[in-house]
């Protein structure tokens, strides 16, 4: 088992172009026979405070059905960062990619001051 993380430069605010930066280094990764990929938190936003409430996002949004279909495809499992919707603010979370499993979604439980 090869397990992997990945640091990006995210495009402010751009969840498609982030998305095209989070494929191509999958792709590395598959060619490479990782098990599994994880990218920071809030990578496919860029960590925008100030935004994330627009941003925000869940485990279900179509955009992201490419991913679901790449770690099927590929036996890889894929884990990247995204705001997501909370009571009173956005959640800082990661949104979970299996092969051939239901995508899962686990937030931070505890926030610092400013995120």
């Amino acid at each position: 088992m090869k397990l992997s993380v990945a640091q990006i430069k995210p495009f402010k605010g751009d969840i498609e172009k982030n998305i095209t930066v989070h494929l191509e280094l999958i792709q590395l990764a598959i060619e490479a026979q990782v098990s599994a990929l994880f990218f920071p938190e809030l990578s496919i936003t860029g960590y925008e405070a100030e935004l994330a409430k627009s941003l925000a996002t869940d485990q279900n949004d179509k955009r992201f059905d490419v991913f679901q279909k790449i770690s099927d495809s590929n036996n890889i499992t894929i884990g990247f960062g995204a705001p997501t919707p909370g009571i009173s603010k956005p959640l800082v979370s990661m949104v979970l990619f299996q092969p051939h499993k239901n995508r899962l979604t686990y937030s931070k439980q505890y926030l610092y001051k400013g995120e």
